[in-house]
């Protein structure tokens, strides 16, 4: 059942995803043959019940219960389930931190609620006699026993395969960024592109159908685009030997964008996908000595006390990191330097704060910011605010990024090269916010 929720929380928004399933051999059926819509619905009410009557959860019953389920929805919960599991999504996990500072009198941290197996086992914690002040280690204290724990796990040695290659590996092609990267490069060289996807369970459609549509690209950029089915989070990103020996033979330059950009999920929930995902694309790049292009963040350096970035400031600097994708990120950057020592050419883009395409802002539509304003475009009322904004179009971006790759093969650089992309200048709330009344009125 969790691994049915997980994939259609992929698909479908979290309210929309069921927090549990019943098996049956067919469906109820009246007399009539039709569908016995009461039959159904008392097998979902005895579910409920069940669940009601869990005594692992003493204090299902009570008064924060129901506050926490009106919280999130005011659907039913399970509560041996996790938060994640229940369908709630991130802006609902802030109200529930705030609603939990408000009954137990100190802060809930995102990442705490996060960490947490059951719903059962917050209100254990909420509304037992001892409230259990749970709060996740400094980041300095654990950083480097975790990266030296990262780093055992890299094997050098000589590259398995020297033949002469030219394809370009991307990874997140269906994501906002990456997308953009693959039409760049299809724009930019006649050089074959593999994307690396998963293959969507339970789904009919053919990977390379859903991708080309998504990339919009036909005719002759079909013929250089090849999709390769594989899974980052296994050993040797889900393709058996033979499917990994001839991606090694036929890539030159690897472009990882795929990542887990949940910024309210801690280390623990992320390290999976955003670093031993990496990890297992540097063993990639050493196996087949292609060059390692990886796409970081400007909001490393969003420090207290604030730390000057430029593209010389060397990321062990910062030790002031509280979120968990940007610990992520901070740590596969302290990877790739390591093995730049031992050989490994990787360039590393740091990225400011991306926003739709300058064809299409409609892209921008899952940053809270242009949600912010896009309600505030619907209501027709604005609020006076001081803050300015750094904010980039994708598609720029990305066509940075894919001329910085298609020309690495023209360049010689011992050691990680690092580029900071992003906007040179910060725009009023007032000034995006009437760019974004002009385009939607277009």
């Amino acid at each position: 059942q969790l691994a049915l929720r997980q994939q259609l929380m992929l698909d479908l928004p979290s309210y929309m995803v069921p927090n549990s399933f019943i098996l049956l051999d067919e469906i109820p059926r009246n007399l009539a043959g039709k569908i016995d819509y009461n039959a159904v619905r008392g097998l979902a009410m005895a579910v409920v019940d069940a669940t009601s009557k869990d005594l692992s959860c003493p204090f299902a019953g009570s008064e924060i219960a129901r506050e926490i389920q009106s919280t999130l929805g005011g659907r039913e919960l399970n509560w041996d389930a996790s938060l994640v599991e229940n369908g709630a999504d991130s802006l609902e996990i802030v109200r529930l931190a705030m609603l939990l500072q408000k009954h137990s009198g100190h802060e809930w941290p995102l990442s705490t609620l996060y960490e947490y197996p059951s719903m059962g086992a917050i209100l254990n914690d909420v509304g037992g006699p001892e409230i259990a002040k749970k709060r996740p280690r400094d980041f300095k204290d654990w950083r480097y026993a975790e990266l030296e724990r990262l780093s055992g796990l890299i094997r050098h040695g000589a590259p398995r395969v020297s033949c002469a290659k030219d394809g370009i590996l991307v990874t997140g092609a269906t994501g906002l960024l990456g997308r953009h990267v693959v039409r760049a490069l299809l724009k930019s060289t006649q050089r074959p592109i593999y994307c690396l996807v998963r293959s969507p369970m339970g789904s009919t459609e053919s990977p390379h159908k859903k991708l080309t549509q998504l990339l919009g690209v036909r005719n002759e950029a079909l013929r250089r685009l090849h999709i390769i089915v594989g899974d980052l989070d296994q050993n040797d990103v889900g393709l058996d030997e033979k499917g990994l020996y001839a991606l090694q033979r036929s890539v030159s330059d690897i472009a990882h964008c795929a990542a887990d950009t949940n910024m309210l999920s801690p280390y623990s929930k992320l390290v999976t996908t955003n670093v031993q995902g990496s990890l297992n694309l540097i063993k990639l790049a050493l196996a087949s000595k292609a060059s390692f292009h990886f796409i970081s963040s400007l909001a490393l350096f969003d420090t207290k006390p604030s730390l000057l970035a430029t593209p010389e400031t060397k990321i062990m600097e910062v030790d002031n990191v509280a979120s968990g994708y940007l610990q992520s990120k901070w740590m596969t950057e302290m990877l790739l330097e390591h093995c730049a020592t031992s050989g490994l050419k990787a360039t590393i883009y740091r990225c400011g704060r991306l926003w739709g395409s300058s064809m299409n802002l409609e892209e921008a539509r899952n940053d809270y910011v242009y949600q912010f304003l896009s309600v505030c475009q619907r209501i027709g009322q604005f609020p006076i605010m001081p803050m300015q904004l750094e904010i980039c179009p994708v598609d720029r971006i990305a066509e940075q990024i894919a001329s910085s790759v298609v020309s690495g093969l023209r360049q010689s650089v011992s050691g990680a090269r690092i580029y900071h992309l992003c906007s040179n200048k910060s725009y009023t709330m007032d000034e995006i916010y009437a760019a974004m009344r002009h385009r939607l009125k277009e």
